[in-house]
């Protein structure tokens, strides 16, 4: 459109083809008839017959706007040419120019971001007629940057409904957070449900790959495009036991992604090889904790820990079928249950339900074991009892402990603290440590079991782990 304009203006009245030729354009690449209409450029007041060897046909000519109203002569094909030049006189309207009108439309909704085709239907409205969808769009390129703003000062960002215009940035933000409205949201079904994931959580791309089935690369492209870089970036702190995972905030990191949503942030270590997607409305000790322990298990030293749990596990398995197997019980097991669920949903390994005595005597106890790989903290302690209290099977809920006929087993892989023991006696919880499993074991099998021994097998076996 540019060009075409440049080109007229030096002075010479022109027919299309000419204008074509010289600009080394198709026909369909400019239009002059619709740059005449938007009083861009001037036109010849009647048509002339354009004579070739085979036909002849009529065409206006064009010329620079700042040469309406004078007469030109001009030469083509040795045909010379005198004709009045004019522009299109525009109808005035009641709003203003288009400019004027669109103005109008962003005061109407709150300055709240709008595509083109959005603006032409209020504009519409407020006319009570048809607004061409044309004139909307070359007004708003007009207005840019001086009047109206797009997502992205150099280049904006295109939708599939175009670009997003409004007064200021803050009118894009305001459009950008109803993402979860039908009417108002810009983006797409997947990336609506990938928002409806991330909110008010922590989840990894792991947990987005496998509960909406986006392709890995995908998440990736919605991590840059949705969220922006956490300033947090995780730690390694200790080692053995004491090993853990904190988060360190970085003053001053230049962070990644385009913040289209201002509560999604994201992690992405790369010794880990994952996204962790957050949503930074949260409580600063509830990301750092979560994704701390997200990170810890996703680490080698992780990876190590949970192969020994799954291994501490496999023996305790082991171990109760045998005493199964063998009627070790002194009762009479009326149900085993393995890794159950009550209603809290909450996972416990093994639970022995038993009578004791005759059946007419209706006793019935609960043994509930909990099986931990590490050494054993107060901390554990706390959770196990916590959890079995909420338990509604276990629950006395007239004193809001414990029921007097549960009896509730910690068995440990390593040892335990001292303040683990104390706690565990006050509250009522047997302590067993790994020593108890590997001497049953080794007598129901006759032959000698240890539990270091199997693990450096397996380590031994698997040094990637």
């Amino acid at each position: 459109m540019q060009r075409t304009m440049d080109l007229l203006s030096d002075g010479i009245p022109r027919f299309p083809s000419e204008v074509y030729e010289s600009l080394q354009l198709q026909s369909n690449q400019t239009n002059l008839s619709e740059l005449f209409r938007q009083g861009r450029i001037a036109r010849s007041k009647t048509t002339h017959e354009l004579k070739n060897e085979k036909n002849s046909v009529q065409a206006y000519a064009y010329v620079g706007i700042e040469y309406a109203s004078k007469e030109l002569t001009w030469t083509y094909n040795e045909q010379v040419f005198k004709d009045e030049f004019i522009v299109r006189q525009k109808k005035k309207s009641k709003y203003g120019s288009m400019q004027d009108l669109i103005k109008r439309v962003f005061e109407q909704v709150d300055g709240m971001a709008l595509f083109s085709k959005e603006v032409r239907e209020i504009a519409s409205k407020i006319t009570g007629k048809k607004v061409e969808y044309h004139n909307v769009r070359v007004a708003l390129s007009d207005m840019y940057p001086k009047h109206l703003t797009r997502l992205d000062e150099t280049k904006g960002w295109k939708f599939s409904g175009g670009y997003l215009w409004a007064k200021n940035y803050e009118g894009i933000r305001k459009r950008l957070s109803q993402w979860n409205d039908p009417q108002r949201s810009v983006y797409s079904e997947t990336e609506i449900m990938f928002l409806r994931l991330c909110e008010q959580g922590i989840v990894t791309s792991k947990q987005v790959r496998d509960q909406l089935a986006i392709d890995e690369k995908m998440i990736g492209w919605y991590a840059q495009k949705l969220g922006k870089e956490s300033r947090f970036e995780i730690k390694k702190v200790g080692h053995g036991e004491s090993y853990h995972i904190e988060l360190e905030e970085i003053v001053g990191k230049t962070c990644e992604g385009q913040g289209l949503i201002d509560w999604l942030n994201y992690i992405h270590p790369k010794e880990l090889g994952i996204y962790i997607f957050y949503d930074n409305r949260l409580s600063q000790s509830i990301i750092k904790n979560t994704i701390g322990r997200i990170a810890y298990w996703l680490s080698d030293e992780g990876r190590k820990r949970q192969m020994k749990g799954k291994i501490w596990e496999d023996m305790c398995e082991e171990m109760f079928k045998l005493l199964d197997k063998n009627d070790e019980w002194k009762l009479v097991v009326i149900e085993h249950r393995k890794r159950w669920k009550g209603r809290t949903h909450r996972e416990f390994d093994h639970v022995y339900r038993c009578r004791l005595g005759p059946a007419e005597l209706s006793i019935e106890i609960y043994v509930v074991f909990e099986c931990k790989s590490g050494v054993i903290t107060s901390e554990h302690i706390d959770q196990f009892y916590e959890k079995l209290i909420n338990e509604f099977e276990f629950r006395d809920w007239a004193t809001g402990g414990l029921k007097s006929n549960v009896i509730p087993v910690v068995i440990g892989g390593k040892t335990a603290h001292g303040s683990a023991f104390g706690k565990a006696r006050k509250q009522g919880i047997r302590v067993v440590l790994h020593t108890s499993v590997e001497d049953i074991l080794s007598r129901l099998k006759g032959e000698r079991i240890s539990l270091y021994k199997v693990i450096q097998q397996s380590l031994g076996r698997d040094r990637n782990v």
